[in-house]
């Protein structure tokens, strides 16, 4: 695959990612409330307790995962960019910006989260992201830095 065409596959999982939050941000379908009632439709012999444990803990792993797959997919989208075979400094750096881009769409999405009338934004839902967003480029960082030829 050329250049151009990884870089502009990289750019368009940033876009679809970016996307699905700001439709996230003004669906009640996203909200842990609709999912909490669909899952109690699904199995009414279900303790109620334990919906809403396993849709908090869902909506936590979803946080942690998502943040940490966005920040690599950011990340490999920076480095698209480089020349063929970045060096350690070159991977590092893009990771801080993705690391920083990816903090700032957790804040911006909680606040929107917060304003929005069936979703609620949280702080600790920022934590996660961080430390999604931390794994998902350490392991980007650990796994290597050049390209693999095809």
């Amino acid at each position: 695959m050329s250049q151009r065409r990884r870089a502009l596959l990289w750019w368009a999982l940033v876009a679809a990612y970016l996307l699905t939050i700001a439709i996230a941000w003004t669906r009640p379908e996203f909200g842990a409330d609709y999912a909490i009632r669909l899952l109690a439709r699904w199995f009414p012999t279900l303790e109620p307790a334990k919906i809403r444990l396993a849709v908090v803990a869902a909506r936590k792993v979803a946080h942690f995962l998502g943040y940490g797959v966005f920040s690599v997919i950011l990340c490999n989208a920076f480095l698209s960019m480089a020349p063929d075979r970045p060096s350690r400094r070159n991977v590092f750096g893009r990771a801080v910006l993705a690391a920083l881009g990816a903090l700032a769409l957790a804040v911006i999405d909680e606040s929107r989260q917060h304003a929005s009338p069936f979703r609620t934004g949280a702080t600790a839902d920022i934590f996660l992201d961080v430390l999604g967003i931390a794994t998902g480029l350490a392991l980007r960082i650990l796994t290597g830095n050049g390209r693999r030829e095809t």
